[in-house]
């Protein structure tokens, strides 16, 4: 937008020109042209290779969040530790349909580096054109994590269902070495 509107201006004091002095107009064309395309195209790439260079990989148990080129930052987020999903949509990407989702755990403050990709306990997804899916998606898997090791039976795993006889006499075997190595040593 920023660029549009250099071009604009760059258009409109051409045209000032053109009409009141033609060789003046001529020979200030190809500056004018400079300044309004190579900027364009700087901008191009740039928004390519930042496109380019970010994924998201979403697993069972965590979320990955990466991006860059010279300097990769890559955040992993379990889902275990989400405590907030939140779609926000800033005015041009209201207009381009598209929204950023940020995904924060215990401890991610809202003061801290709005822009940034990744800060502390906080990934965020730019660019995300369904972002309502992708937030289903997400509560999807933070859902089951939230109740494990909480009294769902669901996710209990079998060390958390109490003792059985094997455990118990293989305890009780370890005792009786035990014993047996002190009686020894006394």
């Amino acid at each position: 937008v920023g660029l549009e509107v250099i071009d604009l201006a760059n258009l409109s004091g051409l045209t000032a020109i053109l009409i009141w002095n033609l060789r003046l107009a001529v020979i200030s064309y190809i500056p004018a042209l400079v300044e309004s395309v190579v900027p364009d195209i700087l901008a191009y790439i740039a928004i390519h290779l930042r496109y380019d260079t970010m994924w998201y990989v979403m697993t069972d148990r965590s979320l990955r969040c990466r991006r860059g080129i010279w300097v990769i930052l890559e955040h992993t987020i379990t889902f275990e530790n989400v405590q907030n999903v939140a779609i926000r949509r800033g005015p041009l990407q209201y207009f381009f349909l598209i929204s950023t989702i940020v995904i924060e755990t215990a401890g991610a403050s809202e003061g801290e580096g709005q822009n940034q990709f990744a800060v502390g306990n906080k990934a965020i997804m730019e660019g995300i054109e369904d972002p309502e899916e992708i937030c289903e998606l997400i509560m999807q898997r933070v859902r089951p994590s939230k109740s494990a090791g909480l009294g769902d039976e669901r996710f209990q795993t079998r060390s958390s269902e109490g003792w059985d006889a094997r455990h118990i006499n293989t305890l009780r075997e370890i005792l009786e070495e035990i014993k047996a190595l002190t009686a020894d040593s006394a």
